[in-house]
């Protein structure tokens, strides 16, 4: 397994840790139980966007997931991740995350 997922992978995990700084400006993870409408936005490294269904992986640890399906990561390089969801009266997006794609190897006849 490789830390970079390639293009094509099906089954991959995508998790979205969610934070927040609290009054002392330390980073704390924020609780998402009850959180709905969760969807998770991806940006190309072409820069077109799309956005996928997400689900709670770990309430108590901020953690958002999507797995990825066929044709989700269908070009290698640099994207870009953010989390959208709406928690009590608060409805919007996480920070970006950043990851790689890799281009992996072609069989070719």
């Amino acid at each position: 397994m490789s830390d970079e997922p390639q293009v094509g992978v099906i089954g991959a995990n995508i998790i979205l840790k969610c934070w927040e700084y609290n009054s002392s400006k330390q980073k704390v993870v924020v609780n998402i139980t009850g959180a709905t409408g969760i969807k998770v936005r991806f940006r190309r490294p072409n820069g077109t966007t799309f956005e996928v269904d997400g689900v709670i992986h770990s309430a108590e640890d901020g953690e958002l997931k999507f797995v990825t399906l066929e044709g989700t990561l269908d070009v290698h390089g640099d994207w870009e991740v953010q989390a959208y969801f709406t928690l009590n009266a608060w409805t919007g997006a996480s920070s970006v995350a950043r990851f790689k794609v890799a281009k992996g190897i072609t069989i070719t006849a």
